[in-house]
Protein backbone atom coordinates (compact mmCIF):
# COMPACT_ATOMS: atom_id res chain seq x y z
CA UNK A 1 0.00 0.00 0.00
CA UNK A 2 1.10 3.56 -0.58
CA UNK A 3 0.32 6.79 1.28
CA UNK A 4 3.42 6.60 3.46
CA UNK A 5 2.94 10.19 4.65
CA UNK A 6 -0.31 9.39 6.43
CA UNK A 7 0.61 5.87 7.51
CA UNK A 8 0.24 5.47 11.26
CA UNK A 9 3.56 5.46 13.06
CA UNK A 10 4.46 2.42 15.20
CA UNK A 11 4.30 3.12 18.93
CA UNK A 12 6.40 0.20 20.08
CA UNK A 13 3.45 -2.14 20.53
CA UNK A 14 2.49 -4.90 18.15
CA UNK A 15 -0.63 -3.42 16.59
CA UNK A 16 -2.52 -6.62 15.85
CA UNK A 17 -0.85 -9.60 17.54
CA UNK A 18 -2.75 -12.27 15.63
CA UNK A 19 -2.11 -13.97 12.32
CA UNK A 20 -5.24 -13.77 10.20
CA UNK A 21 -6.31 -17.19 8.93
CA UNK A 22 -9.79 -16.21 7.74
CA UNK A 23 -11.99 -13.16 7.47
CA UNK A 24 -14.01 -13.93 10.58
CA UNK A 25 -10.92 -13.15 12.65
CA UNK A 26 -10.90 -9.52 11.52
CA UNK A 27 -12.70 -6.80 13.51
CA UNK A 28 -15.69 -5.33 11.73
CA UNK A 29 -19.44 -5.40 11.26
CA UNK A 30 -19.81 -6.73 7.72
CA UNK A 31 -21.15 -10.28 7.54
CA UNK A 32 -20.74 -13.35 5.30
CA UNK A 33 -24.09 -12.72 3.58
CA UNK A 34 -22.76 -9.37 2.40
CA UNK A 35 -19.37 -10.76 1.40
CA UNK A 36 -21.06 -13.34 -0.83
CA UNK A 37 -22.56 -10.48 -2.85
CA UNK A 38 -19.08 -9.16 -3.64
CA UNK A 39 -18.34 -12.25 -5.69
CA UNK A 40 -21.47 -11.77 -7.79
CA UNK A 41 -20.63 -8.13 -8.56
CA UNK A 42 -17.05 -8.92 -9.49
CA UNK A 43 -18.23 -11.25 -12.26
CA UNK A 44 -19.64 -8.29 -14.18
CA UNK A 45 -16.51 -6.13 -13.99
CA UNK A 46 -14.43 -5.41 -17.12
CA UNK A 47 -10.78 -6.38 -17.40
CA UNK A 48 -8.34 -4.26 -15.40
CA UNK A 49 -11.17 -2.78 -13.29
CA UNK A 50 -10.89 0.33 -11.14
CA UNK A 51 -12.49 -0.18 -7.75
CA UNK A 52 -13.01 2.30 -4.90
CA UNK A 53 -13.89 1.41 -1.32
CA UNK A 54 -15.10 4.28 0.87
CA UNK A 55 -14.90 3.32 4.52
CA UNK A 56 -12.71 0.30 5.26
CA UNK A 57 -12.94 0.04 9.05
CA UNK A 58 -10.27 -2.30 10.41
CA UNK A 59 -10.11 -4.23 7.16
CA UNK A 60 -12.81 -6.89 7.22
CA UNK A 61 -14.58 -5.67 4.08
CA UNK A 62 -11.24 -4.92 2.40
CA UNK A 63 -10.10 -8.50 3.03
CA UNK A 64 -13.36 -9.81 1.56
CA UNK A 65 -12.98 -7.69 -1.58
CA UNK A 66 -9.35 -8.76 -1.99
CA UNK A 67 -10.49 -12.37 -1.79
CA UNK A 68 -12.67 -12.02 -4.90
CA UNK A 69 -11.32 -9.17 -7.03
CA UNK A 70 -9.29 -10.23 -10.09
CA UNK A 71 -5.53 -9.84 -9.97
CA UNK A 72 -5.55 -7.02 -12.53
CA UNK A 73 -7.73 -4.80 -10.32
CA UNK A 74 -6.68 -1.26 -9.47
CA UNK A 75 -7.94 -0.99 -5.89
CA UNK A 76 -8.25 2.36 -4.09
CA UNK A 77 -9.45 3.16 -0.58
CA UNK A 78 -10.73 6.33 1.10
CA UNK A 79 -11.11 6.53 4.88
CA UNK A 80 -10.51 9.19 7.52
CA UNK A 81 -9.47 6.49 10.04
CA UNK A 82 -11.22 8.16 12.96
CA UNK A 83 -12.67 5.09 14.69
CA UNK A 84 -11.48 5.03 18.32
CA UNK A 85 -9.89 1.84 19.58
CA UNK A 86 -12.71 1.51 22.14
CA UNK A 87 -15.03 0.58 19.25
CA UNK A 88 -13.16 -2.71 18.99
CA UNK A 89 -15.22 -3.98 21.92
CA UNK A 90 -18.31 -3.99 19.68
CA UNK A 91 -16.74 -5.47 16.60
CA UNK A 92 -13.84 -7.73 17.52
CA UNK A 93 -14.32 -11.51 17.16
CA UNK A 94 -14.71 -13.26 20.51
CA UNK A 95 -12.02 -15.81 19.61
CA UNK A 96 -9.29 -13.47 20.81
CA UNK A 97 -8.04 -13.31 24.41
CA UNK A 98 -9.74 -10.38 26.12
CA UNK A 99 -6.45 -9.31 27.73
CA UNK A 100 -4.93 -8.73 24.29
CA UNK A 101 -7.88 -6.64 23.11
CA UNK A 102 -7.80 -4.64 26.34
CA UNK A 103 -4.08 -4.05 25.79
CA UNK A 104 -4.78 -2.70 22.31
CA UNK A 105 -7.50 -0.42 23.63
CA UNK A 106 -5.43 0.73 26.60
CA UNK A 107 -2.52 1.47 24.30
CA UNK A 108 -4.84 3.56 22.13
CA UNK A 109 -3.58 1.82 19.03
CA UNK A 110 -5.11 3.65 16.12
CA UNK A 111 -7.47 2.27 13.49
CA UNK A 112 -4.96 2.88 10.69
CA UNK A 113 -2.25 0.91 12.47
CA UNK A 114 -4.55 -2.06 12.95
CA UNK A 115 -5.79 -1.87 9.35
CA UNK A 116 -2.27 -1.78 7.91
CA UNK A 117 -1.11 -4.68 10.06
CA UNK A 118 -4.07 -6.84 9.07
CA UNK A 119 -4.23 -6.08 5.34
CA UNK A 120 -0.52 -6.56 4.71
CA UNK A 121 -1.13 -10.21 5.64
CA UNK A 122 -3.42 -10.73 2.64
CA UNK A 123 -1.68 -12.37 -0.30
CA UNK A 124 -3.28 -9.88 -2.73
CA UNK A 125 -2.69 -6.69 -0.75
CA UNK A 126 -0.57 -5.26 -3.58
CA UNK A 127 -3.77 -4.73 -5.58
CA UNK A 128 -4.24 -1.63 -3.42
CA UNK A 129 -2.68 1.17 -5.44
CA UNK A 130 -3.49 4.09 -3.16
CA UNK A 131 -5.12 4.80 0.16
CA UNK A 132 -6.39 8.31 0.79
CA UNK A 133 -6.24 8.97 4.52
CA UNK A 134 -8.65 11.91 4.62
CA UNK A 135 -12.30 12.86 4.86
CA UNK A 136 -14.67 12.57 1.94
CA UNK A 137 -15.08 16.34 1.80
CA UNK A 138 -11.30 16.83 1.57
CA UNK A 139 -10.93 14.14 -1.09
CA UNK A 140 -13.60 15.70 -3.30
CA UNK A 141 -11.47 18.86 -3.49
CA UNK A 142 -8.19 16.95 -3.80
CA UNK A 143 -6.20 16.75 -7.03
CA UNK A 144 -6.68 12.96 -7.02
CA UNK A 145 -10.47 13.15 -6.99
CA UNK A 146 -12.13 11.29 -9.85
CA UNK A 147 -15.39 9.57 -10.70
CA UNK A 148 -13.66 7.24 -13.15
CA UNK A 149 -14.50 3.92 -11.49
CA UNK A 150 -16.04 0.65 -12.56
CA UNK A 151 -17.41 -0.09 -9.10
CA UNK A 152 -17.70 1.94 -5.89
CA UNK A 153 -18.45 0.38 -2.51
CA UNK A 154 -19.92 2.84 0.03
CA UNK A 155 -19.56 2.11 3.73
CA UNK A 156 -19.01 5.65 4.93
CA UNK A 157 -21.05 7.66 7.41
CA UNK A 158 -24.64 6.39 7.16
CA UNK A 159 -26.28 9.81 7.39
CA UNK A 160 -28.67 10.87 4.64
CA UNK A 161 -26.64 13.90 3.53
CA UNK A 162 -23.40 11.96 3.26
CA UNK A 163 -24.91 9.14 1.23
CA UNK A 164 -26.75 11.55 -1.06
CA UNK A 165 -23.57 13.47 -1.84
CA UNK A 166 -21.72 10.27 -2.68
CA UNK A 167 -24.47 8.97 -4.94
CA UNK A 168 -24.57 12.26 -6.83
CA UNK A 169 -20.78 12.25 -7.10
CA UNK A 170 -20.78 8.78 -8.67
CA UNK A 171 -23.84 9.00 -10.89
CA UNK A 172 -21.65 8.17 -13.91
CA UNK A 173 -20.10 5.09 -12.30
CA UNK A 174 -21.60 1.87 -13.76
CA UNK A 175 -22.20 0.26 -10.36
CA UNK A 176 -22.39 1.65 -6.83
CA UNK A 177 -23.09 -0.65 -3.90
CA UNK A 178 -23.27 -0.66 -0.12
CA UNK A 179 -24.82 -2.31 2.89
CA UNK A 180 -27.27 -1.52 5.71
CA UNK A 181 -30.29 -0.94 3.48
CA UNK A 182 -32.72 -1.75 6.28
CA UNK A 183 -35.20 -0.30 8.77
CA UNK A 184 -32.31 0.09 11.21
CA UNK A 185 -30.69 2.64 8.90
CA UNK A 186 -33.54 4.80 7.57
CA UNK A 187 -31.14 7.43 6.21
CA UNK A 188 -29.54 4.83 3.94
CA UNK A 189 -32.94 3.74 2.65
CA UNK A 190 -34.15 7.32 2.09
CA UNK A 191 -31.01 8.48 0.29
CA UNK A 192 -30.85 5.42 -1.96
CA UNK A 193 -34.57 5.44 -2.78
CA UNK A 194 -34.55 9.16 -3.57
CA UNK A 195 -31.57 8.83 -5.89
CA UNK A 196 -32.99 5.81 -7.71
CA UNK A 197 -36.28 7.60 -8.29
CA UNK A 198 -34.65 10.88 -9.35
CA UNK A 199 -32.48 9.26 -12.05
CA UNK A 200 -34.63 6.22 -12.81
CA UNK A 201 -31.80 3.84 -11.97
CA UNK A 202 -31.95 0.10 -11.57
CA UNK A 203 -31.91 -0.86 -7.90
CA UNK A 204 -31.18 -4.34 -6.57
CA UNK A 205 -31.79 -5.36 -2.94
CA UNK A 206 -29.81 -8.42 -1.89
CA UNK A 207 -29.42 -10.62 1.21
CA UNK A 208 -27.56 -9.10 4.14
CA UNK A 209 -29.18 -5.68 3.59
CA UNK A 210 -26.81 -5.26 0.65
CA UNK A 211 -27.82 -2.95 -2.20
CA UNK A 212 -26.65 -2.23 -5.72
CA UNK A 213 -27.42 0.66 -8.05
CA UNK A 214 -26.74 0.23 -11.74
CA UNK A 215 -26.15 3.57 -13.43
CA UNK A 216 -25.73 2.15 -16.91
Amino acid sequence: MVDEHNRAKPNGMKTWPFNVQNIQQIPGLTIPEQHSQYQELVRSLPSNPKFLEIGCGWGRSTWAWLDVLPCDTQYYILDNFSLPSSHLLKSVPNIYPSKEIKRIIKGNIQQREIFDNIIKQHKKHTLIKNLWHMSGADWRTHNDYTDDWDLVYLDDDHEYATISVWLESFKNVPMVCGDDYSVFFPDVVSAVDEYVKKYNRKFISLPGSFWVIENS
